[in-house]
């Protein structure tokens, strides 16, 4: 059989390009489609099973040349598109899901109404029926919406499924298309025993695979960024003068990855700095002369992919194409100082805000969730590739390398907001897997005893089958595995993070009714989580109409009434997952992996702690203290009544009886920033400033947007009569949602000393907005306009002193 030649990576001389081409006579449609899936036929399953017959593949199949590894990854392929979408059913709901698929329902109106239906680019929030928070509208505007666009056509118009069964089902068609391309690249890096391996590497990730059932952000665009890459190569490989077919699957994979996140724009760079690389290469190398007629040929040749490409990324999206040309490096721009959400999780150990993770947390979090065969594979790579540098495809090689390298630093480099693991860099993970099978390819290949051979595929076996077992113990919960570099979940628990993609409530509220016999209950049943709360609700309601689903925040568990609960180690602390708090008492069931708890339902034994909290809203201060005493004793492993007796003695201003308590409920719970910040404003009256900012900088490093520990970390610098300091202070306490009158009284008190009077008045007349019995802010006013000359003053300033203030 001939073998296809690989088509090197040089340009020819301008002049020598212009060659008559014959122009063929184009056969119908249905014809070309059969022919084209009778060659496919022919080079996937016919060939390589005459050639296995004629017992070849003994002799060959080590250095990957024998056609059977064709069949091999046909049928791969074949059977991902099967089975994959088969088992996304069984995957739990996502945390952003459900206010995207309210955006994105609108966005199918926009197009369904040709452009009538402007509720998707309500920026502003004055539009009346909007089937998502118009707070959100302003964020969603800068995703591009192709696979949630999809999701939702597919749900309106094409699928039998669920709303979320749907979904699934399409983000796991991308994470086949990703796995096939995958294979594709490698093969185009190495050979198809190399694609084989390349597949086999990614579908057995757990990351890979537990987020390619329901991510409907980066899986999608790891897919495409790999199908963008695959038709970079071809299209360099091709020219100077590439296919017609080669530049539109090259522009349109770009458009779609654009399309999916803005961030897309990157593969466009990509292909001009690539393409740029290579003339130079061509004119080092003397195949051609560096003159205009040469870069104006290899212009033409790159506008093609790339108007095609733009256009593609624009026109699925609803704000780009109100402006083309300024959206989406907008929406960019915006992504790249992205604060929307205040998260906190825990890495090596200790509660990160997600803005102040050490520079390696990436790097890190893929380090230790990684399988072993690939980061073997990858080190592989990297010295075999650098000892036999003339024996491979070095372009392909150092394409792969800066397609994985570059996005990790300029991360880095740029201190991105990042969180839940690397998941915002999952779509690097492709070129990684391929550099692992060229890496274990190479070794097979360069090893020349065929005993030693089969010790390393025994070795791939061993390594890859440890964690295909892994996968199906611990089905669905995948993603959340560790490798053996930290001892797996079990090693990692308390260290990192274990269900940030919170998938186990899904199966915490399914055994829940089943187990407690809810499904045909009268009674209305409530039931607490802290974790997504749709999620539980929409797979509740499937069963039973009785279910009412209680979201409790941090620190908030036993203050609202339920009958059973569902928490996750979500938003938990080291301590309290190692010091035996979590499972809580009353636990009745444990959604556990690899032995440890991550999600647990308990049933509700003591109220002491919810009626305390009742009364102390009543102001019934000293009965709420002796059923938080009570409390103690249930579960003495509990920061909060603690807390909420400190808090008590604090407003009693019985300090010297407040701080120990207070002080225990760190003990129990290291980051309770709203112990500390009750310290800080403890010491605050005490007169002790210095243990007062300490504290309420404590509270801050464990919740970022704590505004009334920078409302009292501004009242001490006003104190201090460092007024810049205040202003930025305050201003912060007021961005996190405070809103009392004394917040906006000293906002306006700082933009007075700093001259900015009418500044102040806004503040000052918030103020009495927000308590018109407050007299400062009315004498503050007055003297403001008696100083301007205004005849309001003196209204204002008898204002005030009505209120008996001289």
């Amino acid at each position: 059989m001939s073998k296809k030649k690989h088509r090197n990576p040089e340009i020819k001389p301008a002049a020598a390009q212009a060659k008559p081409k014959n122009k063929e006579i184009r056969k119908p449609l249905k014809e070309r489609f059969k022919d084209f899936f009778t060659q496919k036929r022919t080079f996937f399953f016919t060939e390589p099973l005459a050639a296995l017959k004629q017992d070849e593949f003994k002799k060959t199949w080590a250095n990957g040349q024998h056609p059977f590894y064709r069949f091999i990854f046909a049928i791969l392929v074949i059977s991902s598109f099967i089975f994959i979408p088969y088992l996304s059913f069984d995957f739990g709901i996502t945390w952003d899901e459900f206010e995207d698929i309210g955006y994105f329902n609108e966005v199918l109106a926009y197009f369904t109404s040709f452009g009538e239906d402007k509720r998707c680019l309500d920026v502003e929030g004055t539009m009346q029926g909007h089937e998502v928070k118009t707070a959100l509208i302003p964020h969603l505007v800068n995703y591009g919406p192709f696979v949630n666009l999809s999701s939702a056509f597919a749900y309106k118009f094409l699928s039998p499924f669920g709303l979320y069964e749907t979904r699934h089902l399409v983000v796991s068609l991308f994470t086949c298309i990703g796995l096939m391309f995958t294979g594709l690249l490698a093969k185009r890096a190495g050979n198809w025993q190399t694609a084989v391996l390349a597949f086999l590497f990614i579908l057995l990730t757990p990351t890979i695979f537990g987020h390619g059932m329901n991510n409907q952000k980066d899986i999608p665009f790891m897919a495409f960024y790999v199908v963008s890459l695959y038709y970079i190569i071809k299209f360099i490989e091709e020219m100077p003068d590439p296919t017609r077919g080669t530049w539109i699957k090259l522009g349109i994979s770009m458009g779609i990855l654009m399309s999916i996140r803005v961030g897309g724009l990157i593969v466009f760079a990509y292909l001009l700095l690539f393409s740029a690389i290579l003339f130079l290469i061509n004119v080092y190398k003397k195949n051609h002369s560096f003159n205009s007629s040469n870069i104006w040929l290899y212009i033409k040749k790159l506008f093609k992919p790339i108007a095609l490409g733009y256009g593609v990324g624009v026109i699925f999206w609803p704000a780009a194409l109100q402006a083309p040309f300024k959206h989406p490096f907008e929406a960019l721009k915006n992504f790249e100082k992205f604060s929307l959400v205040h998260i906190y999780e825990i890495f090596e150990g200790k509660k990160y805000y997600m803005k102040d993770f050490p520079w390696y947390y990436e790097p890190k979090s893929m380090l230790i969730t990684i399988p072993l065969f690939v980061l073997a594979g990858y080190a592989l790579a990297l010295i075999l590739s650098s000892i036999d540098f003339k024996k491979i495809k070095l372009w392909h090689v150092l394409i792969l390398l800066f397609a994985t390298a570059f996005p990790v630093f300029y991360i880095i480099y740029k201190k991105s907001a990042v969180y839940s693991s690397w998941r915002h860099l999952l779509f690097v993970y492709p070129t990684i897997v391929v550099m692992a099978a060229i890496g274990w390819q190479r070794l097979i290949h360069k090893i020349k005893s065929g005993y030693l051979k089969w010790v390393t595929v025994i070795i791939i076996i061993a390594l890859a089958g440890k964690t295909g077992a892994w996968m199906i113990k611990n089905h669905p919960y995948q993603y959340l595995y560790y490798n053996e570099i930290v001892g797996g979940v079990k090693g990692a628990y308390g260290n990192y993070e274990t269900d940030y993609w919170c998938q186990s409530p899904r199966a915490a509220i399914e055994w829940l009714l089943e187990n407690e016999n809810l499904k045909n209950t009268k009674k209305r049943i409530f039931v607490a989580s802290n974790n997504e709360s749709h999620s539980m609700s929409y797979y509740a309601e499937k069963q039973t109409d009785s279910i009412t689903i209680v979201w409790t925040r941090d620190f908030e568990w036993d203050e609202k009434y339920w009958d059973y609960a569902i928490f996750t180690t979500r938003t938990l602390s080291k301590v309290q997952l190692t010091n035996g708090y979590f499972p809580l008492k009353g636990t009745i069931h444990k959604i556990t992996v690899d032995g440890v708890p991550i999600a647990i339902v308990v049933k509700r034994q003591n109220f002491d702690y919810y009626q305390a909290i009742k009364l102390k809203h009543e102001n019934k201060l000293d009965t709420a203290l002796i059923l938080f005493k009570k409390a103690t004793k249930y579960a003495p492993l509990n920061e909060g009544p603690y807390r909420e007796m400190g808090y008590i003695k604090f407003i009693q201003n019985k300090f010297d009886e407040a701080v120990p308590l207070l002080k225990k409920s760190i003990e129990l719970c290291p980051e309770n920033y709203y112990s500390f910040t009750y310290l800080g404003y403890l010491y605050q009256q005490k007169k002790n400033t210095d243990s007062a900012e300490y504290y309420f900088k404590k509270a801050i490093e464990y919740k970022q947007n704590m505004s009334s520990a920078w409302d009292g970390l501004g009242t001490i610098s006003l104190e201090k009569n460092d007024a810049y300091t205040a202003k930025k202070q305050l201003l912060r306490a007021a961005e996190y949602g405070g809103n009392n009158y004394f917040l906006y009284y000293n906002i306006g008190r700082v933009y007075e000393i700093l001259s900015y009077p009418d500044s102040a008045l806004i503040y000052y007349d918030y103020s009495t907005k927000l308590n018109p019995n407050f007299p400062y802010p009315y004498k503050s006013i007055g003297e403001i306009l008696k100083r301007q000359g205004n005849p309001q003053a003196d209204e204002f300033l008898n204002r005030a002193r009505q209120m008996g203030l001289q």
